[in-house]
Parts: C-alpha cells; sequence; structure tokens
C-alpha cells in the first residue's frame, strides 16, 4: 500500500514539474498585413517539449490556406518550433482562433491572431508606427524598454478620422501588437518604469482588440506636415542568451474628406477609406554579464538598486525575536534577483523570511532569535548588483542596526558549557532534615538513660 502511494505521489509529482517546465510562446503572424497570395508565418514555440505537436484539425476558413510546416527543434533538443503557413487567397480580414498542443503530457492554447489581407494599401500619408528599442546588446537579467510609436496627422485626427467603436476614443485607430505583452525570449519587468519622462496625458485607443491608454507625446514635422505622437512601452527583461525578435505592428484606420451632417449622431462620411500602416520588424541581442569584477555573493540583481533597513524591538532580551525589514527598490529585475539569505551573522538564529512588493519596492521581513548577550547591533546588509549603465557592478549597503541585549532574569550567570554545582532537590533536602532530627533524639534518648543509671548506683 505504502509503495503504492509513493508511486502515486512520484507521478503527481512528476505532472507538476512537467507543467511548471513547459512553456508556449507565439509570434506572428508575420508579417501582419500581406498581399492575395503571399504567405505569413506564425511560429509556436514549446520550451521543455522535444515531442510537442497540435492537436485536432487546422481551422478551415474562407479565402485563406492554414498549413502546418516542419516543425524545428530548440534548446538543443529539449524544445519544439511549430510553423504555421497562412496564404490568403483574396482580400479581407482573416482571424485566427487559438491552436491546441499537446506538449509531455499537457494541454497548451495559444492566443488568437488576426491577419490582413489588402492590396493598393494607403494610410501611410496620414500615419506612420515605429519601434524604438535598444540598439546595443542588452545584458541579461537586464531591464529594457521598447516604445511603439504613433502618429496622426493632426489635420486628419480632428477632421478625418471615423470613429471605429461605440465608445468614442481620443485615437480612432486599432494597434496590433500581441509582442507588447508576450515577447519571446523576454518576460515583462512591471516594476521598472517605462516612461520616466512620460506627461501625465492619456489618449484611448484601441490595442489588440481591448481600449487602452496611450501617452500623448506632442508633436513632430514630418515632410511638411505635422503629426500628433502617441506611445505605447513596455519593460521587458531578456531571460535566454541570443537573439530577441520583435514582430512588426500593425496600424488600422478609417477616414473620409467629405461628411454628411447628422443632428442625432455622428457625421456620415461619404467617401470612406480604409488606411493601412505596417511597422518594421526589429531585433536586439541579449549577452551574457561579464566575469570581472563579479562579486562571489552576486545574486542576478541587474539595474540600479538602492537599500533600506529597520528593526524592531531595538530592546530585547536573550531568546526573544528581533524582525529585520529589507527594503530593495529601484529599477531593475526586482522580482528576478536573489536576495541577501543573512543566516550567518553570528548570535542571530534566521527562523524565517516572508516579502511583498509594491510598485517600485520589495521588501522582505527576516524573523531572528537573540542566542546571545554579545549581540550590539544588526549588521550592515550589501546587495551587490550589476549596473548596466556603467557596464560594472556595485554594491548597494545599508547602515548597522544597534541592539540593546539583556541576559533574561534568573539566567544562570556561569557559560551554558561551565560545570555547576549540583543543587539537592526538595524532597531529598526534607528528607535528610528529618533523619537527622531522629538521630539526634535517639543520642539524646541514650544519653539520658545512661546518666538515670550511673545516679542510681
Amino acid at each position: 500500500m505504502k509503495a503504492a502511494l509513493g508511486a502515486l505521489v512520484g507521478v503527481w509529482m512528476a505532472t507538476i514539474a512537467s507543467a511548471q517546465d513547459v512553456h508556449l510562446t507565439m509570434r506572428g503572424p508575420e508579417p501582419p498585413l500581406v498581399t492575395p497570395l503571399a504567405t505569413a508565418v506564425i511560429e509556436l514555440d514549446v520550451l521543455g517539449a522535444a515531442d510537442a505537436q497540435i492537436t485536432g484539425a487546422l481551422p478551415a476558413i474562407d479565402g485563406l490556406s492554414v498549413a502546418l510546416a516542419p516543425g524545428l527543434a530548440l534548446d538543443g533538443g529539449r524544445g519544439t518550433r511549430l510553423r504555421i503557413s497562412l496564404t490568403p487567397q483574396r482580400t479581407g480580414t482573416f482571424a485566427l482562433p487559438p491552436f491546441a498542443i499537446a506538449a509531455r503530457g499537457q494541454s497548451l492554447l495559444s492566443r488568437s491572431a488576426t491577419l490582413e489581407c489588402a492590396t493598393g494599401v494607403r494610410g501611410s500619408e496620414l500615419a506612420f508606427l515605429e519601434v524604438d528599442a535598444p540598439v546595443g546588446p542588452v545584458f541579461l537579467g537586464a531591464p529594457f524598454v521598447v516604445t511603439l510609436r504613433i502618429g496622426i496627422e493632426r489635420a486628419a485626427l480632428a477632421r478625418q478620422l471615423i470613429q471605429l467603436f461605440p465608445q468614442r476614443l481620443d485615437v480612432p485607430v486599432q494597434l496590433q501588437a500581441p509582442w507588447l505583452s508576450d515577447l519571446a525570449g523576454a518576460t515583462p519587468a512591471d516594476s521598472v518604469p517605462a516612461l520616466a519622462l512620460a506627461t501625465n496625458a492619456h489618449a484611448a485607443l484601441v490595442l489588440d482588440g481591448a481600449v487602452t491608454k496611450a501617452m500623448a507625446m506632442g508633436s513632430v514635422e514630418r515632410d511638411g506636415k505635422t503629426f500628433a505622437v502617441f506611445e505605447l512601452s513596455r519593460a521587458f527583461v531578456g531571460t535566454a542568451l541570443g537573439t530577441v525578435h520583435i514582430p512588426a505592428s500593425l496600424l488600422r484606420f478609417s477616414w473620409a474628406t467629405r461628411f454628411q451632417e447628422d443632428a442625432i449622431a455622428d457625421p456620415i462620411p461619404l467617401d470612406r477609406q480604409n488606411g493601412v500602416v505596417l511597422s518594421t520588424a526589429r531585433d536586439l541581442t541579449i549577452a551574457s554579464l561579464p566575469r570581472e569584477g563579479q562579486p562571489a555573493e552576486f545574486g542576478g540583481a541587474v539595474g540600479t538598486f538602492r537599500i533600506a533597513t529597520r528593526a524592531e524591538p531595538l530592546e530585547l532580551t536573550v531568546g526573544h525575536s528581533v524582525h529585520l525589514d529589507l527594503a530593495i527598490s529601484g529599477e531593475g529585475n526586482l522580482a528576478q534577483l536573489s536576495p541577501p539569505a543573512l543566516d550567518t551573522w553570528p548570535g542571530l538564529a534566521l527562523q524565517g523570511r516572508s516579502e511583498q512588493t509594491e510598485g517600485t519596492t520589495r521588501t522582505l521581513r527576516y524573523d531572528f532569535v537573540v542566542t546571545a548577550t554579545k549581540v550590539f547591533e544588526i549588521p550592515a546588509v550589501a546587495l551587490p548588483y550589476f549596473d548596466p549603465l556603467a557596464g560594472s557592478y556595485r554594491t548597494a549597503k545599508s547602515e548597522p542596526i544597534p541592539l540593546r541585549v539583556e541576559r533574561l532574569v534568573g539566567t544562570p550567570t556561569t557559560p551554558p558549557n561551565a560545570s555547576a554545582p549540583a543543587q539537592p532537590e526538595p524532597a531529598a533536602t526534607a528528607k535528610g532534615v528529618i533523619a537527622a532530627w531522629s538521630l539526634g533524639c535517639l543520642a539524646t534518648g541514650l544519653l539520658l538513660l545512661w546518666a538515670i543509671r550511673r545516679f542510681r548506683r
């Protein structure tokens, strides 16, 4: 019975580990805009499963040919890249449902996607779309910011663009950029402010089918025209060495030059035209951290950080607890770095640790028990980190915190290892007193008897 239960637990634990090790990322369709009979590609990368495959039949979509291309091995044979080719036979917008994937006994589901097919595409005279990403290498674990910049000619934005949704938008456009939330080779770094100098102005637009807010960044002059500029930025942290590919994004909008006034609703466009603008794809390189100058206690912190400590209580006795709060704040891989262990301080026994993150600050609480009276302070805490801007390792350090530790009342003053004289137990002491009293009485009686006999003689 125990053997069967152990086997069942082993299978259960293996299933959990398998689910944690398998990871799916999706790229494409790329490009998101094609002409009829041109081909776009969707790539599904399944890391941690060499035998991943699409289950069920491929979707049947009118006017779109969907075919499964030969897969590729990833990560030294430990992963799989599934490739799906899309060839439209006509113009239009094609919606693709999620793909079901089987990998190591797990069922995975990709996100849905949209492919645009058009000829004689217009719109570049009224709008532009571009991606701003780091040019040089980005260090592994270092945060980087990618910005998607949208430009709309101010005259067209004020008088020609058509509202596409019942909800009135500040910028009536549809933006397709799924990589902003799912970028292969990187993970979102929510603790990094994406725009340190952004204004407080927000503009509503549609991103991947949902209304979101973009930052209004003023105006720019291009080719004799004035464009209103809006930006969407996202901070990422590179998770693997190599190339991170940022796919092309697509901007869709409609405009007209002639309108018929309507007393109840918005003006009715008389010569509606559809515009599509495509950004260029970008690649950036994730490089490893330098070995030279790396501290032995380095825990993978990359960015710029500050630390502060606070302890309570500051007056306590041996055997009591003291809580130390360590606040790590700054810009970097705050969630991924390994915090200091703090388990080797003499006279302070670490009992446990808890933590919470709020904004750009990660606070850790260490619980210690004082084991000696010769504890006069909580030592300074050091956090080594790599500063990608300076290209070198630095250390953030806190100040020591004075403590006052006293001996418990009634605690022996002799050292714990010293031998102290044995103390008699209360019961044994009482028996000794009774025995001594009895012997004294017996001696007195014998002496009195001897004296009487002598007197008679």
